[in-house]
């Protein structure tokens, strides 16, 4: 293999590098922070629209928690609602009944997750058709052993406390923000703030449709007060992590992710974020499997599958390299990338089959 595509492979191509160095922007401005919403007896409300969602009626979603063997009702479970992009949309609490609802969700496909600081967690995938679904049920075992647990998992103090009238505000501005309105969002999300000085999920969506407009430092303010109220916000931490990656300080934005990680260890915006500090810090093992955890659970972004056959050829495995160049251009056939990446694969595989073996390709 000539040296000018063994330069290629073992360092993003220039549009590659500009695509990376932009990365961290492009992930804040697309971030939808999953604050926790109000989380009394019944649940919380989801008052937003996902753009991931199908459809344009509201539905409910309702359930119950029982443990497993005995079939006892389980209070005090945590559930998440995620959204089809996996943006958090609204937690509740079961009851005394082990009952939880959700209400005014769009028609479309939800993640329901269940965590108990004593009970294992479980997650369930609900697809809202008309008229909702009402009959959720799951059981819930008992964890094996206190390392188990996950940190912090009771609900916040804050979390408990938020006014009918600032969890609206609240609602609108993520609506806003979903349909790429972020100074209107902005302007929900300090009311929200205003009617209820804590609400920690509040500062973090600001901080997010501030760092879309590009205000660095106010967005910075906000996700810093966030972690102020709750130390335990995994969105605030991974929107600080953006601005922290964008400014080049990546052990900082290593620290905030691996907090985030440590939250909400499913979500691939955290794995994808740290794949690319690792890829900039040149920890190529670290990028690699952080890379592949985030396309474990969001295989359809191609520039992650473009930043991982490149983690792979500077640690010298050209024949994962390669696979990946395969995979990449059997899902992403009309990307902007794919010629190049088309090109490079077609040296590759003519190297193997004239060696038998893929050339080593040399570290930086």
């Amino acid at each position: 293999m000539s040296s000018a595509s063994r330069a290629v492979l073992r360092s993003p191509p220039p549009e590659s590098r500009k695509f990376a160095g932009q990365l961290s922007l492009l992930f804040a401005a697309c971030l939808i922070l999953w604050g926790t919403v109000s989380a009394r007896g019944q649940g919380g409300s989801a008052g937003s629209t996902s753009s991931g969602n199908r459809g344009t009626g509201v539905q409910p979603v309702e359930g119950r928690v029982l443990t497993e063997g005995q079939h006892l009702p389980l209070h005090g479970v945590r559930v998440t609602l995620t959204g089809f992009k996996g943006a958090e949309r609204s937690t509740a609490v079961t009851d005394h009944s082990g009952t939880f609802s959700f209400s005014n969700l769009p028609v479309g496909q939800y993640t329901l997750t269940f965590s108990h600081p004593s009970y294992q967690d479980q997650s369930q995938q609900v697809e809202l058709s008309q008229g909702g679904q009402r009959d959720v049920l799951v059981f819930m075992s008992r964890r094996r052993g206190p390392e188990d647990a996950p940190p912090e998992s009771s609900i916040a103090a804050w979390a408990l406390q938020i006014p009918e009238p600032a969890q609206r505000r609240y609602s609108q501005g993520l609506e806003a923000l979903q349909k790429d309105h972020p100074q209107q969002s902005i302007a929900h999300f300090q009311a929200a703030i205003q009617v209820y000085a804590r609400f920690a999920a509040a500062y973090a969506a600001l901080g997010s449709a501030q760092l879309s407009l590009g205000d660095r430092k106010a967005a910075a303010e906000s996700f810093e007060r966030a972690l102020q109220i709750d130390e335990n916000l995994p969105g605030a931490c991974l929107g600080l992590a953006t601005l922290y990656a964008a400014e080049k300080r990546y052990r900082e934005a290593e620290k905030q992710l691996l907090r985030a990680r440590m939250l909400k260890p499913d979500d691939w915006r955290v794995h994808h974020q740290l794949g690319e500090v690792y890829w900039r810090t040149g920890d190529w093992a670290k990028a690699e499997d952080s890379l592949r955890r985030a396309a474990g659970l969001h295989a359809g972004l191609a520039r992650l599958h473009l930043l991982l056959m490149n983690v792979l050829a500077l640690q010298e495995k050209n024949s994962d390299a390669l696979a990946e160049m395969e995979k990449f251009l059997q899902m992403f056939p009309q990307d902007s990338f794919a010629p190049q990446v088309r090109q490079k694969r077609d040296l590759l595989k003519a190297q193997i089959q004239k060696t038998g073996v893929p050339e080593p390709v040399k570290q930086p």
